[in-house]
């Protein structure tokens, strides 16, 4: 049993180094790399501890961004650290499933030479995984992951007598690289009345410093998002969304096609289509009846009810950041695929050898297929203009992409169109609108702006939205230049640079601008220097 289940690990070990390695060299993306790491203040001034101290970008993770500031000093802000990172965690994760996996068949008594290595192969290779591994933000999945794995692995070891110490700094290890891991004791708490057969009273005791744990970080977690989401569900649709996310999730597993960065399944798009309901229905009472067949068959199926469990912190009962952008992303069940490994430890027992090398052959074909989305930020974003052409966070990326890398101007003013229409006034549209236009030669076009930019809420911006502003304030005040309103656009050009100083932009354009000014007899001085 040993031998073919470690070399069946071995194996997926070095074809998951394979399909991952052609991202070593590839850039980071706009797609919150920029925002978690390359622009993150906290990386950028060395000020890591900052990040101990209160919540950035929506998120209290300390631990993650800990990891992420000691990556950017050495690598010197290269992206290739971070992605070896993110596989060598994953590797890392999978071998520490490897030997949960392994103790539970014992447990369960799997006489089968190579269940427990097909399984964790499954997890290691699954194409729902590509998200996590390959996107750069993704590893405070794959951190928090880590930690709660090696919780569970410490926690149910037979080789250590005082675990529960250890254990415990562990969870909170994996609390402070991301709070989805909240649920985690109670996880921990079923599988120890369940399959360990512990008191219940004495297991909930030892989780009740656990559960106090969850529970801060969910309360700094809620404060933290209260900027980054609007909750626009009513209570009589939660359910209904619930239902749709778990699902969705089950349908993925089974059936990993059409797999999306971003799939633009909100709320609104959801309710708004009753089909969604009958379909979650019938997935959901599928899945009933097949769980409650298995436990009639087999008891020790309802490992299963733990992925439902891991899922619950985005399942959609309470609202959560990343419900404004999609109610569902891949990543969320990085974690709980590890349970789908411990259900298919018990389907493989006695399964045929063909079916589970037909199911990995294909997930390693379709994790290599799914890989080179995440190549580069072209790729990435034009493919999510097929998946999700109708989200507000398409339209921005792909405004970007068509000014920026594509110069096809036309087309980035049109992205930017839809943006708008989706969020009127929206500063980061706004500002790439700006920045097409000013691109294209349409001078009087950016200068237009100039009128929206003073219905703006001008504090929040600074202080929120510092990097959409100062640009979008950049390019009016450039136009404006450019159409002989010196002063006019100076000042804007000051304004750009008081809100973000730290832009190189900035301050090129107030030389360049000065020098304008001197030349036509202009004294260049910003309004606020002459109070």
């Amino acid at each position: 049993m040993r031998k073919w289940n470690g070399t069946i690990l071995a194996v997926a070990l070095l074809i998951v180094v394979a399909i991952y390695s052609v991202l070593f060299n590839a850039p980071p993306l706009t797609w919150d790399d920029d925002s978690n790491i390359f622009a993150n203040p906290y990386l950028i001034l060395n000020h890591w501890w900052g990040a101990w101290n209160e919540p950035y970008f929506g998120l209290y993770v300390p631990v993650t961004s800990t990891v992420w500031a000691g990556l950017y000093y050495l690598g010197h802000a290269q992206a290739w650290p971070f992605r070896v990172l993110n596989v060598g965690l994953h590797l890392a994760n999978t071998v520490l499933l490897f030997f949960i996996l392994k103790a539970l068949a014992e447990r369960w008594k799997i006489k089968s030479n190579t269940a427990v290595g097909f399984a964790v192969a499954i997890f290691a290779l699954h194409p729902l995984q590509v998200q996590t591994v390959a996107w750069i933000s993704g590893g405070r999945d794959l951190l928090a992951a880590f930690f709660a794995l090696a919780t569970v692995a410490v926690y149910f070891s037979d080789r250590f007598k005082m675990k529960y110490f250890p254990a415990t700094v562990l969870f909170l290890l994996a609390l402070l690289s991301k709070p989805s891991v909240v649920v985690l004791p109670l996880v921990v708490g079923l599988i120890d009345i369940y399959m360990y057969g512990t008191p219940a009273r004495k297991t909930w005791l030892k989780m009740a410093p656990w559960f106090a744990l969850s529970l801060v970080v969910v309360m700094i977690t809620h404060g933290a998002q209260v900027d980054y989401f609007t909750d626009n569900v009513e209570t009589i649709h939660r359910p209904w969304i619930v239902l749709d996310i778990y699902s969705f999730y089950l349908q993925k597993i089974w059936w990993p096609s059409d797999l999306a960065a971003n799939y633009g399944r909100t709320a609104d798009v959801v309710i708004s289509h009753i089909g969604s309901l009958f379909s979650a229905i019938l997935v959901a009472t599928m899945a009933m009846f097949a769980l409650i067949y298995a436990y009639r068959h087999d008891k020790r199926y309802l490992v299963g009810i733990l992925w439902f469990v891991l899922l619950l912190p985005v399942s959609g009962i309470v609202p959560f950041g990343y419900e404004n952008i999609s109610e569902v992303a891949d990543h969320y069940n990085y974690l709980p695929l590890a349970v789908v490994s411990a259900v298919l430890l018990l389907a493989w027992e006695r399964t045929w050898l063909a079916v589970p090398l037909f199911l990995i052959a294909g997930s390693a074909w379709a994790s290599f297929a799914q890989v080179s989305v995440w190549k580069n930020p072209v790729s990435f974003f034009t493919e999510m203009s097929h998946t999700a052409p109708d989200s507000y966070n398409t339209a921005i990326g792909m405004s970007v992409i068509m000014c920026q890398d594509l110069k096809n101007y036309p087309a980035g003013v049109e992205w930017t169109d839809k943006a708008l229409k989706a969020k009127p006034d929206d500063i980061l549209a706004l500002a790439n609108r700006a920045y097409c236009l000013l691109q294209s030669g349409d001078i009087d076009g950016v200068a237009e702006l100039h009128f929206i930019v003073q219905r703006l809420d001008v504090d929040y911006l600074t202080e929120k939205q510092p990097t959409g502003y100062s640009s979008l304030l950049a390019s009016i005040g450039t136009a404006l230049i450019r159409k002989g309103k010196l002063g006019g656009g100076f000042q804007y050009l000051c304004e750009a640079y008081r809100v973000k100083p730290s832009e190189p932009t900035h301050t090129h354009n107030l030389e360049e601008a000065s020098k304008i000014l001197i030349a036509n007899g202009m004294e260049p001085v910003c309004d606020e220097d002459e109070e």
